[in-house]
């Protein structure tokens, strides 16, 4: 360094700025930072150091900064406090050496010749890529350089009590580096350090705590079933991944206990062009689990591009996706969706309609198998820049012009549960083929999709015509009431929708242009749970001579029903019906065509509580009979609550009591972690109790609103923030 500097950092308490756009060329002799003195890399700085390094004895402040390291061989990294870089960048040629303490924030790279010895000449200095919340460090693609020596690699786990974290939750987790066994890494070598490691319990040698269900295991593909690790003082090192129940750091000893962030850590050789990972197999037909080596995000088309005998699709462990059992669940990410989850809607780790084509750093995922079976591949071309938390979202929209199906299942808690896609387009074929997702069943509540007795989490199809049907199949739901949101993004124009139940006997029209929220129950009965109990029917409308759409709606206490007929000059009259748990139709109205409309409105006063389906008998001049499709509304004497609008469009909300008593009701929003966003009570009395309420500035998501009087009695809805 040149004497001005050399003299200033000799000279402590000392404060030192470099501004942004900042470009500073230091000499052989480096960068000394004397003991109680600030070097502060302000903004964006790029500063290089030419044949030298850095000798930190006081506080480095990296800022935006990015540090290069050029010329030859030289001890890059020294000194008595640790380094902290932004961005770090060994360039030119020979050996860089890290001689000291030091960490990256977010991007390591070696560029040209250039060889990076991260533990130094006595393989004791320590060298990490440090991981957060916000960030995950990440190695930068290598061509023609080098990383030697061990560097430990951090993967930030969100657990805990926050609004923004989850629960004690199984992880699926890769390791990044080769060198230490479970014990030493994940366990920490048996120390309680706070903020690192977790808890390991099961069966066999160097456990924690002896358990007879294990909390590290693999997976078995040729028995599809999970497998426990007896021994943790086997290598870490496992090109298939891990699935391990993370209760937080290692001072989070008890199955109650609160949970808090840890950072799992391991320290070894990372993968490189010089020390390739090694390729996993898949079997035919089969899936199969594969870690992300590198530390660095990959990008999965990259993957799949690389490899062969893999389906363009892969499976991610969401511990959000927790529904009523609270333990997780798959997600389906394929390359026929434009890699947009399935079960995304209103969970904060994989939002709706948000591509997630990357799989981070420390994480690991299934994948399935072609018919012919064969290997995934990784090469450094699969590494892409910047990171995020595991699950976190991931900007921008999908790109796809495919008309597609959403499905989210939202239990009575507003937890969602799972989902699934269809898509619609040309080519794709309605036999089961490569572009259909297998179901990856969740031990949880499932929803899938079914086709030929094969359980589906996406279903590609060739564009929907009128009378197509897609059929789903329901898994483990409990006795309560969930929430289906449908989804549907570019239909053709003229496509109707009906939603059937066809244990509950209702058919309900489905909007095409926006969301739908269908609340269906699941009695304590077996046959209310019956697998294929709920379907989609299509139709274009096309009907001569028969009305073209019928719909109905609840309005105070009576049930307003309109249809549409595009032939009214060949009908004599049109005879309104309705029916109730029997199945058998009455009628209840009688109405003539109008040379001026060909749209009719009616109402009916539903007389008790019930299932009321509706349908309409066309006598037609000729003396034929046709009926309309049939439609059903729910009527109960019982109180309701109502939100409007929902999904919620501003700060603003209207909550509606229906049949409730007079009184003071406390209402609250809950989100669907269980923490609770707003609260309030007000005096509410007449036939239909309003309250108008202000939200606070909320995170996407499924909220419950529930409103309790005076007697205790409680009632609630769920309401979506898009």
């Amino acid at each position: 360094m040149n004497n001005w500097c050399d003299h200033m950092f000799h000279r402590r308490p000392i404060l030192f700025f470099l501004a942004a756009c900042f470009s500073f060329q230091g000499s052989a002799q480096g960068l000394i930072i004397e003991s109680g003195a600030h070097f502060v890399m302000q903004g964006a700085v790029n500063m290089v150091v030419e044949d030298g390094g850095v000798a930190n004895n006081g506080t480095f402040h990296p800022g935006g900064s990015t540090v290069y390291f050029d010329g030859g061989n030289a001890i890059s990294v020294s000194g008595t406090q640790e380094t902290f870089f932004n961005n770090v960048r060994f360039r030119g040629s020979g050996i860089k050496r890290n001689e000291g303490l030091a960490s990256v924030i977010r991007t390591i790279g070696v560029e040209g010749n250039a060889v990076f010895d991260a533990d130094g000449a006595t393989n004791t200095r320590v060298f990490t890529l440090r991981s957060s919340d916000t960030v995950t460090a990440n190695v930068d693609v290598i061509t023609d350089g080098d990383i030697t020596g061990n560097v430990t690699v951090e993967r930030f786990i969100n657990t805990g009590p926050g609004a923004s974290e989850h629960g004690k939750s199984w992880q699926f987790l890769a390791t990044p580096s080769s060198g230490q066994t479970i014990h030493q890494s994940w366990q920490e070598g048996g120390s309680v350090p706070t903020g690192y490691g977790t808890i390991i319990t099961g069966t066999g040698t160097g456990f924690d705590i002896t358990t007879f269900l294990p909390s590290l295991k693999t997976y078995n593909p040729v028995t599809n079933t999970w497998v426990g690790v007896t021994n943790t003082h086997t290598p870490v090192v496992n090109k298939n991944g891990y699935m391990l129940f993370v209760r937080g750091d290692r001072t989070v000893v008890t199955h109650n206990g609160t949970p808090n962030n840890t950072n799992m850590r391991t320290r070894g050789v990372l993968f490189t062009p010089n020390f390739p990972p090694d390729p996993v197999t898949v079997l035919p037909s089969q899936f199969q689990t594969f870690g992300n080596p590198y530390a660095s995000r990959i990008a999965f088309n990259n993957v799949w591009a690389a490899s062969t005998g893999i389906q363009d699709v892969f499976y991610v462990w969401d511990p959000m996706l927790s529904g009523t059992y609270n333990l997780g669940g798959y997600q389906t990410i394929s390359g026929i969706t434009g890699y947009i989850p399935t079960a995304g809607y209103a969970t904060s780790y994989y939002p709706a309609g948000v591509p997630s084509p990357y799989i981070e750093s420390g994480q690991a995922v299934f994948v399935r198998g072609t018919a012919t079976g064969g290997n995934v591949q990784f090469n450094e071309g699969c590494k892409m820049p910047d990171s995020r938390l595991v699950h976190r979202a991931n900007p921008g929209n999908s790109s796809s012009r495919r008309s597609m199906w959403f499905t989210t299942l939202v239990s009575n808690n507003g937890k969602v549960a799972d989902g699934n896609i269809v898509v619609f387009g040309t080519g794709l074929g309605n036999e089961i083929n490569e572009y259909d997702a297998i179901k990856l069943r969740n031990e949880g509540e499932n929803i899938a999709l079914i086709r030929n007795d094969a359980l589906l989490s996406v279903e590609a199809r060739n564009p929907v015509r009128g009378n197509d049907t897609l059929f789903y199949h329901i898994e483990n739901l409990r006795p309560q009431t969930y929430t289906l949101i449908i989804y549907p993004t570019q239909m053709p124009a003229g496509m109707q929708a009906r939603f059937i139940d066809r244990f509950e006997r209702t058919s309900t029209r489905l909007r095409l242009s926006d969301t739908n929220f269908i609340q269906i129950q699941i009695h304590p009965s077996q046959t209310s749970s019956q697998a294929r109990r709920f379907m989609v029917v299509f139709n274009n409308g096309e009907r001569p001579g028969r009305f073209m759409d019928i719909d109905a709606m609840k309005h105070q206490e009576q049930h307003l029903i309109t249809f549409t007929d595009t032939e009214t000059e060949s009908v004599e009259k049109y005879v309104a019906e309705y029916a109730l748990a029997d199945g058998t139709f009455n009628p209840f109205n009688t109405l003539y065509p109008e040379m001026e409309s060909n749209t009719f409105n009616l109402s009916h006063q539903p007389s008790q509580s019930g299932t009321y389906t509706y349908r309409i008998r066309i006598e037609r001049k000729d003396g034929t009979v046709h009926y309309s499709e049939e439609v059903s509304l729910s009527h109960s004497k019982h109180a309701a609550l109502m939100v409007y609008p929902n999904p919620v469009t501003g700060e603003w909300v209207q909550a509606a009591l229906q049949q409730a008593p007079d009184g003071i009701y406390e209402w609250r929003w809950i989100h669907s972690n269980g923490m609770q966003v707003a609260s309030g009570k007000e005096r509410l009395y007449g036939k239909d109790k309003v309250m108008r309420i202000r939200l606070p500035k909320l995170q996407p998501g499924v909220y419950q609103l529930v409103c309790v009087n005076e007697d205790g009695n409680s009632y609630t809805t769920s309401v979506v923030v898009p």
